[in-house]
């Protein structure tokens, strides 16, 4: 705490918790979830590593509820004493039964600040950080400058900013004076700031001395009297060696102690998070931030292992009034909110040693029928083992817990207890959707676990929907709430989890296809996504929603992959076949010629893709063409022809149109036929030899020689068939001719 005017104090609360005292049915604070978390025990880890928090030989471990020392003493509630040996003074050891007097050690931080309307007042504040947004609410007023405050057991511990007066504070806004602390600086001692160690001592550093910053520690229990011993670092005076004022001190989670190093005007190396040895009062610089003028009054370490803190940088005076986010790896500050008015006087505390759960998934996009798993991590480091607690999730009802009750009730049993069980029950219109692990024996470690589920096969979900879900620990202790949510919980309804479940983007893949060989390929993907990945044949990449290839070739057919990614990145993939053809080849054959009068028929046989036909005419050798009616298949039957006549056919296709060959008919007259002999009169018992000469039809034409006695009735010569042909001897006068037949279309005999 930076020492200019009156010290603030901010609570960070979490409306989890603030749901402990409205006397919540079980049901109700059971299935005030409804969010996913999907899970079938595939893995389970138990680190159980041990917290890295200091223990002091000179003073009791004491804990944050009974401990085996307990005696059967009875706890006097009002007189600053742990009477009974358990850790715990007052109001804050259940025997008391008070009501609403202790502040629980949950997520919500505390600030003072001095009253920025009048100095000589401290303002006791409440801070709540949710989803890294700070909010902070004055709880009570005192008419003194008051600094030095930190968290312990229910109570907040405060100093007299200008002596050696020990105060306590209860959730009432009761202030209570402990006493005078022997041992401590007089007269004009101004703190700084100041935090606990799990053991129950209070550290408190002075703020007003350059280069001489003396740290105390002084022990509240068993209470009734005070005492300080001094830190020994090696600064003046066995000072912490700070170059400047420390600003605030608070250890974190695992018992690493911060302070913050302000600079007053020049840059300073020596200015930023420090670290701080209890054992040896030596201090080590936290990355290689530093400031020209910087102060951060008040410190707040997290459950979950941030560090807050509360004050200015780089402004021209030091009077504090903004939040920030301080890496504890780089000494990077991040700037989170504001508290409008500013104070040049405040101190922070928070109560990171608690029990606490988290979840996060590596799995986090869903889509149906898609699995995922959960890692949840309990945390305990209240001091104790927390008995017969109870672990509660509830997933949406879109999906279902699929393990094997009596495999993971024997994996949690080796780690929370032999008393453990495991159901598995519905609700909300799901099915196997709430997992409840009771009697579990929460060991003052990190203990970790991993439940898996899937999405049912036919869930809906829309389009980037993101689902949050809230699992929650209850039967704690109340000292450390009663009640505790996964991660930083709003309500013990939708929550902010730390990686919750987004739904992977419905993403759609067409293109125009089929293609000709040089026409151009496009390619559509439908989706709500910012960003587009296209794959493809013949090494074909692309980052735009709706890519196009020129010139396409028979390579570049083929299966195209499009990946969706939306704002949660998560991805979804789908495909679309890309077809690329060679134009197509079509072939006209028939008859060539026919008789006049006839018909002819044509065919047209296709290769390659197929399409539409249209057969033409040219009757004028090929230069014009005219479309034949209702001519559209593959088989053509001319009209009536009396000239000649040129066809051909068109086929249209995703190629465009491809052209057949010509096919000329010719139309000639009917066959005739023309016969002499080689006399004209023979005697009794000679011979005629005749020859038949054809002309015109068409087709196979065959010749048919016939005899009459009268010219009237014919009659087929058998085997006569040839152009010529060669009497039988004659004895009487008769008559020859020759019929010729063609097959040709309209030819006539």
């Amino acid at each position: 705490m930076v020492n200019y005017k009156i010290p603030l104090i901010v609570l960070l609360c979490l409306p989890l918790k603030s749901l402990i005292g409205q006397n919540l049915s079980a049901n109700a604070v059971d299935f005030a979830v409804s969010t996913l978390n999907k899970a079938s025990f595939s893995g389970f880890k138990d680190k159980n590593a041990p917290l890295n928090v200091p223990t002091d030989d000179t003073t009791r471990q004491s804990t944050l509820f009974s401990t085996s020392s307990e005696s059967n003493a009875p706890e006097i509630c009002n007189n600053n004493v742990d009477d009974d040996g358990d850790g715990l003074i007052d109001c804050a050891d259940p025997k008391c039964n008070c009501t609403g007097t202790i502040f629980p050690c949950d997520d919500n931080m505390y600030m003072l600040r001095v009253n920025p309307a009048d100095g000589n007042q401290t303002l006791i504040e409440r801070l709540t950080i949710i989803a890294g947004v700070p909010t902070h609410t004055t709880l009570f007023t005192f008419n003194l400058r008051l600094n030095g405050m930190a968290y312990y057991k229910g109570f907040l511990y405060v100093m007299d900013n200008g002596g050696t007066t020990l105060y306590r504070i209860d959730a009432t806004g009761a202030l209570v004076t402990l006493g005078t602390v022997a041992n401590l600086p007089t007269p004009n001692v101004q703190w700084s700031g100041a935090t606990i160690d799990p053991n129950g001592n209070y550290y408190v550093i002075e703020g007003t001395q350059f280069q001489n910053y003396r740290l105390y520690r002084i022990p509240l229990y068993p209470g009734g009297t005070y005492t300080a011993t001094q830190v020994i670092g090696s600064g003046a005076n066995n000072a912490i060696p700070f170059a400047n004022n420390s600003g605030d001190i608070v250890m974190d989670e695992v018992g690493t102690l911060y302070a913050f190093i302000q600079a007053n005007g020049t840059l300073a190396n020596t200015s930023g998070l420090h670290t701080v040895d209890i054992a040896t009062g030596a201090i080590t610089k936290v990355g290689s931030e530093s400031f020209i003028r910087t102060s951060l009054g008040s410190l707040f370490a997290s459950a979950d292992g941030k560090l807050y803190g509360y004050g200015v940088i780089d402004e021209p005076g030091l009077d504090q009034k903004y939040f920030y986010e301080v890496n504890k790896t780089t000494g990077v500050l991040t700037q989170i909110g504001g508290t409008g008015t500013s104070v040049g006087r405040s101190d922070g505390c928070s109560c990171p040693l608690r029990v606490t759960v988290s979840r996060t998934t590596t799995a986090s996009c869903i889509k149906a029928g898609g699995t995922f798993c959960w890692d949840f991590s309990i945390k305990n480091t209240s001091g104790n083992i927390v008995p017969n607690a109870e672990f509660r999730d509830t997933l949406d009802s879109r999906f279902s817990y699929t393990f094997n009750v009596s495999t993971v009730q024997s994996t949690l049993r080796g780690i929370y207890g032999n008393s453990l069980q495991v159901t598995l029950s519905s609700f909300g219109g799901g099915t196997n959707n709430v997992v409840q692990v009771t009697n579990m024996n929460l060991p003052l470690s990190v203990s970790n676990f991993s439940l898996c589920g899937a999405a049912l096969g036919n869930a809906t979900f829309a389009t980037n929907e993101i689902i949050y879900e809230q699992a929650f620990l209850k039967n704690l202790p109340a000292l450390i709430g009663g009640l505790e949510g996964s991660d930083n919980p709003n309500t013990l309804g939708t929550d902010n989890d730390a990686t919750p479940l987004t739904t992977a983007p419905v993403v759609r893949a067409t293109n125009t296809s089929p293609y000709c060989v040089g026409q151009t390929i496009q390619l559509n993907a439908t989706a709500t996504v910012t960003t587009f990945a296209w794959t493809g044949p013949s090494a074909f990449t692309s980052g735009t929603q709706n890519p196009t290839r020129a010139s396409a070739t028979l390579a570049m057919a083929g299966k195209y992959y499009v990946t969706a990614t939306n704002t949660s990145n998560c991805t979804n993939i789908d495909s679309t076949v890309v077809v690329v053809s060679s134009p197509p080849t079509v072939n006209v054959t028939g008859a060539t010629t026919v008789c006049t009068g006839g018909t002819a028929i044509l065919n047209a046989t296709v290769s390659g893709i197929s399409g539409t036909l249209q057969w033409q005419l040219s009757t004028d050798g090929g230069t014009n063409w005219s479309n034949i009616t209702n001519a559209t298949t593959n088989t053509l039957t001319t009209n009536v022809l009396t000239t000649n006549t040129t066809y051909r056919v068109l086929l249209t296709s995703y190629c465009g149109v491809s052209t057949s060959n010509t096919q000329l008919i010719t139309v000639v007259g009917d066959p005739s036929v023309n016969i002499t002999a080689n006399t004209s009169a023979v005697c009794t018992g000679g011979g005629v030899t005749f020859n038949a000469t054809s002309s015109n039809g068409t087709g196979s034409c065959t010749i048919q020689w016939q005899s009459s006695p009268d010219g009237t009735t014919w009659t087929g010569i058998s085997g006569a068939t040839g152009t010529t042909f060669t009497t039988a001897s004659l004895n009487s006068a008769i008559r020859y001719r020759a019929q010729i037949t063609c097959t040709g279309s309209g030819c006539c005999n």
